[in-house]
C-alpha cells in the first residue's frame, strides 16, 4: 500500500513537471505559432513594405511572456523565383513590418516569414510574388501656342521621380530626346516647329534606378489660322475699304493682295499685327476688284482669305420729283445715294437747245428751285452727283405747264350728293346721297361709268374706302354698312339709334369707326361687323378718325369735346374741351398731334398722347372742315366765314388765306401736299397753290359743294354737291411732269 501510494506521487509529480516543461519557452519541444497575413505594398519603384501579424501562445504566468518576449525574433527570406530563398533581415519579435529597398522594377519577387527562438521556429509565412511599379506619366495634351511652338502638359502620377524625359519623332525619324526636366514638372514648350510637319511627343518619368513607362504617344501639327470673314466695303467712286477677323495671336503683320479682272494676284500692302481692316484707293468704277489677305511671320505664313469680286460704284440719285411752286418756280427734290459726293449739278433743257448746266449745290443736298421759267416752254431736268473723278445722272424728267382744271366726268343721283371719296389706288370714286335718293355708289373713275349701287333705308352722310380698297363703309340714319367695293354686295351692317355723321377704317383695315348723333362713337371688327367697343358723348358725334398706327380713335361731338380713346378697348385717353360744337377731327401723319374744328370759330391742335393744346388759330365764324397736309406740316381749314386757312402746323402762325363767296364746308391737301382744294356753299370747287394760297383753278357746280378729295395721285378732284352731282375734275393748273 505505501509503494501504491508512493507511485501515484511520483506520477503526479511527473506530470505536473511535464505541464511546466510544455509552457517553457526554453523548451525545444514549444510549439511557435507562424506569422499570419504576410501583405505586400509596393512604395516606390525599389522599395516593398512587408506587414504580417503574429499571435503569441498563451502563457502560465508573466515571468513566462516577458521570457518568450526576450528571445523571440522574426527571420525575414526573400525569392525571384518563388522557389530559392534567401534571408535577408532579423527583425525582433515587436516588429510586424519591415521596408525592402534596392529592388529592380523588372523583377518579381516573394517573401516569407517565420518566427524562431534560439531553440525553436514557427512555419514560413509566405507571399504572393509582387513586382514594384513606377507610375507614368498620363493625360498627354498638347496646345499650339503658334505656327511654330507647341505647349505639352500632363499628369505627374509618381512622388519619387528625380525629372522627366521628353521625345520627339517627325513622320521621317524615330524618337530622339529633346528635353530633361526636373522633378515634378507638368509641362513643356516646344519651339521652332514647321507647320508642314507632324510631330508625335512621348513623355516618360524617371530616376538613378528606373524608368517608368512612355505615356500614350500623340501626333500634333501646327497650325496658323487664316484671317476669315473678308469684307468688303464701297466707301466711293475709287475707294474701297477691307475688313476681316484677325484668328491669331503670333502674327507679325498681314499682306494685302489685289487682282484686276482676270489678271494674277499682286502684293499691294504690307500692315502690321492685329490690323484689321485696309483702305484701297484710287481705283476704277469700270473695273472688277478681287482681294486676298494673308497673316504672316518670320518662319511661316496663314493660309489666303479671299473676297468676291466687287466692283466700285457711284450710285446715282434717284426719284426725281418736280414740283410746280408758282407759274414760274418749280421745286427740284431727289435721293441722294451716295455718302462721298462733292456736290450735285443740276442741267437743264428747253425742247429746242441741249442741257444745259443751271446750277452747281454742295454734298449732300437734295433740292433745288429753278425760277424765271416760262409758261409757254417744256423743260426737261437731270441731276448728276460728281466727284474730281466721277459723276453719275438721275433718270431726266420733263415738265409742262398746264392752265386749266378741267371737268373730265359728271355722275348723277336723284338728290343731294353729300360725301365723296377715291379708292387709294384711283380707279373708283364712291358718293353717298340724301333722302329720297339713299343710295352709295361706286364709279369708275377713268370714264365715270357706274360701277354697281348700294342701297340705304335713310340719308347717307359719309363714304369711305378701306385702304387696300376692297371694301366700302357708308354711313346713314342709324346704318353702319360695309360693302365690297368690286361688286357691291353688301357684307355686313352695324346700327346706331340715330344718323351716322362719320366713318372711318383704321390704316391697317381691321377695324371701322362711326360716329353718329346717338352720342356715341363705335368700333367695328372691319371683317364681320362685331362690335369690339362702344364710346360715349352727352350729345352728337360728327367726326371720328384713327390714327395713321391704329391705335387711337379721336371723336368730335356737339357736346363741345374732342376725346381721344384707345382703339383696342375703348378706353378715354384724355379729353380736350372747345366752347361749342366740334364739327372735324383728324390726326397728323406721324400720329403725334390731333387737329380740331369747332362752331367756337377755332382750330386747335393737341398733343396725341397727353391731350395738351399746343396752339389755336381763330376764324370768325364756325369752322367745320379740317385737315393736315401730308408731311404733317401744315394744317388747312375751311369756315362758315367763307375763308379757307392754311396754318403752320408746328406754331399756328398763318401761312395764307382763301376766299369763297359763301361757307366752306369740306377742305384737303393733294397727296403731295402741293395744292389745297376747297368746296363752298357758292356752288364752286377751287383749287389753291399750297405754298403761296394762289388760286390755280376754279370749277363750278348748282348748288352747294358739300364734299370734295383729291385722287391718290393727285391728277383728279372729285366733288359732291346738292345739285344732285358727283363731278370729277382734271388738275391742269401748273407744272407737272410730261410722261
Amino acid at each position: 500500500m505505501k509503494n501504491l501510494l508512493l507511485l501515484c506521487f511520483v506520477l503526479l509529480l511527473v506530470s505536473c513537471f511535464t505541464e511546466i516543461d510544455n509552457s517553457n519557452p526554453f523548451d525545444p519541444n514549444y510549439k511557435l505559432n507562424p506569422p499570419t497575413n504576410l501583405q505586400l505594398s509596393s512604395l516606390t519603384d525599389s522599395e516593398v513594405r512587408l506587414d504580417w501579424d503574429f499571435e503569441a501562445p498563451a502563457f502560465k504566468n508573466e515571468k513566462q511572456k516577458q521570457e518568450f518576449e526576450k528571445i523571440t525574433k522574426f527571420q525575414i527570406q526573400r525569392s525571384t523565383d518563388g522557389t530559392n530563398f534567401t534571408e535577408i533581415a532579423t527583425v525582433q519579435k515587436d516588429t510586424t513590418n519591415y521596408t525592402d529597398s534596392g529592388l529592380l522594377t523588372s523583377e518579381n519577387y516573394t517573401y516569407r516569414v517565420k518566427a524562431f527562438t534560439n531553440s525553436n521556429s514557427s512555419a514560413f509565412a509566405t507571399s504572393q510574388a509582387v513586382q514594384t511599379s513606377f507610375p507614368a506619366p498620363s493625360n498627354l495634351q498638347f496646345l499650339a501656342l503658334s505656327d511654330s511652338e507647341v505647349r505639352l502638359t500632363w499628369n505627374d502620377n509618381s512622388g519619387f521621380e528625380q525629372g522627366f524625359k521628353i521625345e520627339r519623332k517627325t513622320e521621317n525619324s524615330g524618337f530622339t530626346e529633346i528635353a530633361t526636366l526636373p522633378t515634378n514638372t507638368t509641362n513643356y514648350t516646344d519651339s521652332g516647329l514647321f507647320t508642314s510637319e507632324n510631330y508625335t511627343y512621348r513623355v516618360k518619368a524617371f530616376n538613378t534606378l528606373n524608368s517608368s513607362a512612355f505615356t500614350t504617344s500623340q501626333a500634333v501639327q501646327t497650325s496658323f489660322p487664316a484671317p476669315s470673314n473678308l469684307q468688303i466695303v464701297s466707301l466711293s467712286d475709287s475707294q474701297v475699304k477691307l475688313t476681316w477677323n484677325d484668328n491669331s495671336g503670333f502674327e507679325q503683320g498681314f499682306k494685302i493682295e489685289k487682282k484686276t479682272g482676270s489678271n494674277t494676284f499682286t502684293e499691294i500692302a504690307t500692315l502690321p499685327t492685329n490690323t484689321t481692316n485696309y483702305t484701297d484707293s484710287g481705283l476704277l468704277t469700270s473695273e472688277n476688284y478681287t482681294y486676298r489677305v494673308k497673316a504672316f511671320n518670320t518662319l511661316n505664313s496663314s493660309a489666303f482669305a479671299t473676297s468676291q469680286a466687287v466692283q466700285t460704284s457711284f450710285p446715282a440719285p434717284s426719284n426725281l420729283q418736280i414740283v410746280s411752286l408758282s407759274d414760274s418756280q418749280v421745286k427740284l427734290t431727289w435721293n441722294d445715294n451716295t455718302s462721298f459726293e462733292q456736290g450735285f449739278k443740276i442741267e437743264r433743257k428747253t425742247e429746242n437747245s441741249g442741257f444745259t448746266e443751271i446750277a452747281t449745290v454742295p454734298k449732300d443736298t437734295t433740292n433745288y428751285t429753278d425760277s424765271g421759267l416760262l409758261t409757254s416752254e417744256n423743260y426737261t431736268y437731270r441731276v448728276k452727283a460728281f466727284t474730281s473723278v466721277n459723276s453719275s445722272f438721275s433718270e431726266e424728267k420733263k415738265i409742262q405747264f398746264f392752265t386749266a382744271g378741267a371737268l373730265f366726268w359728271t355722275g348723277n343721283h336723284s338728290n343731294r350728293v353729300w360725301s365723296v371719296s377715291f379708292s387709294p389706288d384711283g380707279s373708283k370714286v364712291a358718293s353717298g346721297s340724301y333722302s329720297y335718293d339713299n343710295t352709295v355708289k361706286i364709279w369708275n373713275a377713268s370714264d365715270g361709268s357706274l360701277i354697281w349701287t348700294g342701297n340705304h333705308s335713310g340719308d347717307i352722310y359719309s363714304v369711305s374706302f378701306s385702304p387696300d380698297g376692297s371694301k366700302v363703309a357708308s354711313g346713314s340714319y342709324q346704318e353702319v354698312k360695309i360693302w365690297n367695293a368690286s361688286d357691291g354686295s353688301l357684307i355686313w351692317t352695324g346700327n346706331h339709334s340715330n344718323r351716322v355723321w362719320s366713318v372711318s377704317f383704321s390704316l391697317d383695315g381691321s377695324k371701322v369707326a362711326s360716329g353718329s348723333w346717338d352720342n356715341t362713337v363705335k368700333v367695328w371688327n372691319a371683317s364681320d361687323g362685331s362690335l369690339i367697343w362702344t364710346g360715349n358723348h352727352s350729345y352728337f358725334v360728327n367726326s371720328v378718325s384713327f390714327s395713321p398706327d391704329g391705335s387711337k380713335v379721336a371723336s368730335g361731338s356737339e357736346d363741345n369735346t374732342l376725346k381721344v380713346w384707345n382703339a383696342s378697348d375703348g378706353s378715354l385717353i384724355w379729353t380736350g374741351n372747345h366752347s361749342y360744337y366740334v364739327n372735324s377731327v383728324s390726326f397728323s401723319p406721324d400720329g403725334s398731334k390731333v387737329v380740331s374744328g369747332s362752331d367756337d370759330n377755332t382750330v386747335k391742335i393737341w398733343n396725341a398722347s397727353d391731350g395738351s393744346l399746343l396752339w389755336t388759330g381763330n376764324h370768325s365764324n364756325d369752322v367745320y372742315s379740317v385737315s393736315f397736309s401730308p408731311d404733317g406740316s401744315k394744317v388747312v381749314s375751311g369756315s362758315y366765314d367763307n375763308t379757307l386757312k392754311v396754318w403752320n402746323a408746328s406754331d399756328g402762325s398763318l401761312l395764307w388765306t382763301g376766299n369763297h363767296s359763301n361757307d366752306v364746308y369740306s377742305v384737303s391737301f393733294s397727296p403731295d401736299g402741293s395744292k389745297v382744294v376747297s368746296g363752298s356753299y357758292d356752288h364752286t370747287v377751287k383749287v389753291w397753290n399750297a405754298v403761296n394760297g394762289s388760286l390755280l383753278w376754279t370749277g363750278n357746280h348748282d348748288s352747294y359743294v358739300f364734299s370734295v378729295s383729291f385722287s391718290p395721285d393727285g391728277s383728279k378732284v372729285a366733288s359732291g354737291s346738292f345739285d344732285n352731282t358727283l363731278k370729277v375734275w382734271t388738275v391742269v393748273e401748273g407744272w407737272y411732269e410730261v410722261p
